[in-house]
């Protein structure tokens, strides 16, 4: 088995989508105690093992909090519903300096 078929099936049982910045794959992270800043023990986040794009930290309570991080990291817009703002700013600038005489 290959390194690249193990991640996509680590990634695949993890439930996390690619790094939407690099497309790289994504794991889950733990600040351990004595590692980070104290206030930090405990925390967790997804980060991308390529680039290092991460979620916030989260904390959790009673239980893990895996479940909400990877619906953090998975979440993407929706182009068919966002304008995508700057790319029509950007057009509508090109148009007005071609049309200037």
């Amino acid at each position: 088995m290959t390194r690249a078929m193990t991640m996509t099936e680590d990634r695949e049982k993890l439930g996390l989508s690619l790094c939407p910045f690099c497309g790289g794959a994504a794991r889950f992270g733990k600040c351990a105690p004595g590692e980070q800043e104290g206030e930090n023990d405990g925390a967790e986040y997804v980060e991308c093992c390529d680039c290092g794009a991460s979620t916030c930290l989260v904390f959790p309570l009673m239980d893990s909090a895996k479940q909400v991080l990877r619906d953090m990291w998975n979440r993407r817009p929706d182009d068919r519903k966002t304008p995508n703002a700057a790319n029509e700013a950007g057009q509508t600038a090109r148009a007005e300096l071609t049309s200037k005489p």
